[in-house]
C-alpha cells in the first residue's frame, strides 16, 4: 500500500490535533493555499486579470475534473455548491403534471428540502438508513417516476448506496438519476463512463478540500440535449472578448451554458489544485486506504461496545455511540483532547482522510477507554 506519510506535511493542522472531521470541512493543503495566494496577488498588483487567462483557468479546471471523474469536459459546469447544482437540475427538467420524484427522506437536507417546496410533481419517499435502497426504489417506482434523487454516501452513517445497480435500473426504465456526491468524491473512486448517472452534484470543502463556495455539476451529454434552456445568464453564451458587446452570441453547446455570470476564480484555483493533488496520489490508493482505515476504526469501536451505523460497502465515515454514555459529553471531552470529530444525531461521526494513520486511531481508542472507564 502507498505510503501516505509524506503528504502529511501539506496539513500543518496535524501538528496540533488529530483531524477526523473531513465529512464536515477538511483542512486546506498548503499547496492550495499557495496557488490561491498567487492568484490573489494578481488582483492586488495587476487589477484586471486578462479574460484569456480567466478562460484558461476555467477550461484547465474543467478538464482536470472531467479526467478525475472519467467524464467529458463538455459535461462539467461550475456551481457555488451542491444546493445550487440541485436547484439548477430541477429547473432544467421538463416535468409533466403527473410525474413524480423518488427521494430519500434522510438524504442530507441539501438533497431533500428543495423537493418539499417543489409543487410541480408528487414525491415518493424512501430511506437510505433502512438499507436495501434498490428494493425500496422498486416498491414505490412507477411509470410516472421521472427523477430519483439520492446521496451516494450517507452523511451520517457513511452508507454507500449500490450506485451501479441503481443507475442500471434507472437506465432500463428511462428515469433520470441525480446523485449528491459530496461525501464520496475525493474519498472514493467514481467512473462516469461505467455508471449511468444523469446528474452528479458536488461542492468543495469536504473530501475535495476547501475552499468552499465552489463546486461542480455533471450532466451526461445525451441528457443535456433533452433539457430546457430557458434560464441562461450572459456568460452562458460564447464570448471571445469584450470589444464587440452587442454582436449576436451563440449559446454554449455544453454544460457550461449553465454558468450564468462571473465566476469564483479563487475557488476555481483551489478546486483545480486540490483535484490535481488527489490525482497525483491516486483515487484508488485513497479509497483502498480509507476503507481499510475506517474498517479498523469500526472494529476497535465495537470492541468498546459502541453501536456502529450500517455502512454497507463502507466509505470515509464511521458513526458510533454507546447507550450508557452521553455522546455530547464524549464529543466535548474528545474535542478538549484535540480530536476533531462531529456530533450528528447523537452519534460521534469520525471521518478520516488519507493523511490519517492507524496510530491516530489507536490513540483515539486509548483516550476513549480512559474517558469511559
Amino acid at each position: 500500500m502507498l505510503d501516505f506519510s509524506p503528504y502529511r506535511k501539506e496539513f500543518p493542522i496535524l501538528e496540533n490535533c488529530v483531524y477526523f472531521n473531513n465529512a464536515a470541512t477538511a483542512p486546506m493543503p498548503l499547496r492550495t493555499k499557495r496557488a490561491i495566494e498567487n492568484w490573489l496577488n494578481k488582483y492586488v498588483y495587476e487589477g484586471n486579470i486578462p479574460w484569456e487567462e480567466c478562460l484558461q483557468l476555467e477550461e484547465e479546471t474543467r478538464k482536470i475534473i472531467a479526467d478525475f471523474l472519467n467524464a467529458k469536459k463538455e459535461e462539467i459546469c461550475f456551481k457555488r455548491n451542491t444546493s445550487e447544482g440541485i436547484l439548477t437540475v430541477l429547473n432544467l427538467i421538463n416535468f409533466n403534471k403527473n410525474d413524480n420524484i423518488i427521494v430519500a427522506q434522510d438524504n442530507f437536507p441539501a438533497n431533500f428540502l428543495p423537493y418539499l417546496k417543489y409543487d410541480k410533481v408528487e414525491k415518493q419517499y424512501i430511506s437510505i438508513l433502512e438499507g436495501d435502497v434498490l428494493k425500496q426504489i422498486k416498491k414505490v417506482f412507477n411509470k410516472r417516476t421521472k427523477l430519483i434523487a439520492l446521496d451516494w454516501v450517507h452523511f451520517l452513517s457513511g452508507y454507500q448506496i449500490p450506485l451501479k445497480e441503481i443507475s442500471d435500473f434507472c437506465k432500463k426504465y428511462d428515469c433520470y438519476l441525480l446523485i449528491d456526491g459530496i461525501q464520496g468524491i475525493g474519498a472514493l473512486k467514481i467512473d462516469l463512463k461505467e455508471i449511468n448517472i444523469d446528474f452528479l452534484v458536488c461542492g468543495g470543502g469536504k473530501w475535495l478540500f476547501p475552499p468552499q463556495g465552489i463546486g461542480m455539476l455533471y450532466i451526461k451529454k445525451e441528457v443535456l440535449k433533452k433539457l430546457k434552456k430557458s434560464c441562461v445568464g450572459w456568460l452562458g453564451y460564447e464570448w471571445q472578448d469584450f470589444n464587440k458587446i452587442f454582436t449576436k452570441k451563440k449559446l454554449k453547446n455544453s454544460a457550461a451554458f449553465l454558468e450564468e455570470g462571473t465566476k469564483n476564480y479563487l475557488g476555481l484555483v483551489g478546486l483545480k489544485e486540490n483535484v490535481k493533488f488527489l490525482m497525483e496520489i491516486g483515487i484508488e490508493n485513497i479509497e483502498n486506504y480509507l476503507l481499510a482505515l475506517t474498517n479498523y476504526l469500526s472494529i476497535r469501536l465495537k470492541e468498546l461496545f459502541f453501536e456502529i451505523l450500517e455502512r454497507n460497502k463502507g466509505s470515509g465515515i464511521v458513526a458510533a455511540k454507546r447507550k450508557e454514555k452521553d455522546s455530547q459529553w464524549l464529543y466535548q471531552e474528545l474535542n478538549k483532547r484535540n480530536f476533531r470529530i462531529s456530533l450528528r444525531e447523537n452519534y460521534l461521526r469520525f471521518s478520516p482522510h488519507f493523511y490519517n494513520t492507524q496510530k491516530e486511531i489507536d490513540n483515539l481508542i486509548e483516550t476513549i477507554i480512559f474517558l469511559i472507564k
